[in-house]
C-alpha cells in the first residue's frame, strides 16, 4: 500500500499521502479521507476498475475512482488510533462513492449535504425515518486505522461500520474497551469473511480480531501513536457502548 508514513493530521501544510490528500485549515474534517472498502460482487471497484476481486480490500481516497487504488488483499494488521460516533454522508456509488461530509453528533452539519439535510430536525431539517433527532445520514461507528507492518505504523484510513455492519462495529468497539492498555497499543487482525443475506445472497464482511500488542519497550512508536490519538480523538463523539 505504498511507503508513505502517516503524519499528524494537524500538521501545517497538510499530509502528503498518495498525492491525494487536500490540505485545508489543518483539520481532518476538511481533508480528503482514505476509506477502506470491501469489494462486493456488485462493487464498482470490481465491475469497472478491475483492481480487486470480490472479498478483497481496497483503499479509495477522496471518493476518486482510479486504477491505482491500494489493494490490501483479504486482510492486514492495523492499529486503531481513534474511534467514536459520527454522522456520515456518502457520495452516490455511481459517482465514485466515498465520504461527502461528516460531523459528530451535536456539531453543525457541514456544507455539501443536500437540501434540508444541512439542518438538524429541531432546526427545521428533514426528519429521520426512525424519528430520532439527527440528520438524514448514517450514524456510524468510525475507526481511524493505521497499517502496522510489525515495526511501524503507516497509511491512515477510515474504517466505518454502519447499516448492516453495525453489530460488527459494536464488537470491535467492545474489544477495544476491554483491552488492558491504550487502544493505540493494540494490534488487530482485520480480515474478510463470507456471509449470506436474509434472502440467501452471498456477500463479504470485514472483521477484526486481537492479534497482540506493541511492546512497551517500543516507546518511539507508542509516543507517535499517542500523538495521533490525541489529535484525532476530539473529532469524534465518545462511543463506549459494550
Amino acid at each position: 500500500m505504498g511507503n508513505t508514513e502517516m503524519a499528524p493530521w494537524d500538521a501545517p501544510g497538510g499530509v502528503e499521502a498518495y498525492g491525494k490528500y487536500a490540505a485545508d485549515k489543518g483539520n481532518v474534517k476538511e481533508r480528503m479521507t482514505a476509506v477502506l472498502h470491501v469489494v462486493q460482487n456488485n462493487s464498482p471497484e470490481f465491475a469497472e476498475m478491475k483492481t480487486a476481486q470480490p472479498g478483497e480490500l481496497i483503499v479509495r481516497i477522496g471518493g476518486k475512482d482510479n486504477l491505482d487504488n491500494p489493494n490490501l488483499g483479504k486482510g492486514f494488521q492495523g492499529i486503531v488510533v481513534a474511534r467514536g460516533l459520527e454522522y456520515v454522508w456518502w457520495n452516490d456509488r455511481d459517482e465514485g462513492g466515498g465520504v461527502k461530509a461528516r460531523c459528530k453528533p451535536g456539531d453543525p452539519i457541514p456544507e455539501g449535504c443536500d437540501g434540508k439535510d444541512i439542518l438538524w430536525p429541531r432546526e427545521g431539517g428533514n426528519e429521520r425515518p426512525d424519528g430520532k433527532d439527527g440528520p438524514v445520514a448514517d450514524l456510524t461507528r468510525t475507526f481511524i486505522v493505521c497499517l502496522f507492518d510489525g515495526k511501524d505504523a503507516k497509511d491512515p484510513m477510515m474504517v466505518a461500520y454502519s447499516r448492516g455492519s453495525a453489530k460488527l462495529g459494536a464488537q470491535l468497539n467492545m474489544r477495544l474497551n476491554k483491552f488492558q492498555g491504550p487502544e493505540y497499543a493494540a494490534v488487530l487482525d482485520f480480515h474478510v469473511e463470507g456471509a449470506k443475506s436474509k434472502d440467501g445472497k452471498p456477500y463479504f464482511v470485514l472483521k477484526a480480531e486481537p492479534k497482540g500488542a506493541i511492546s512497551p519497550s517500543n516507546t518511539a512508536l507508542l509516543d507517535k501513536l499517542k500523538q495521533w490519538h490525541d489529535a484525532l480523538a476530539p473529532l469524534f463523539a465518545v462511543d463506549n457502548e459494550e
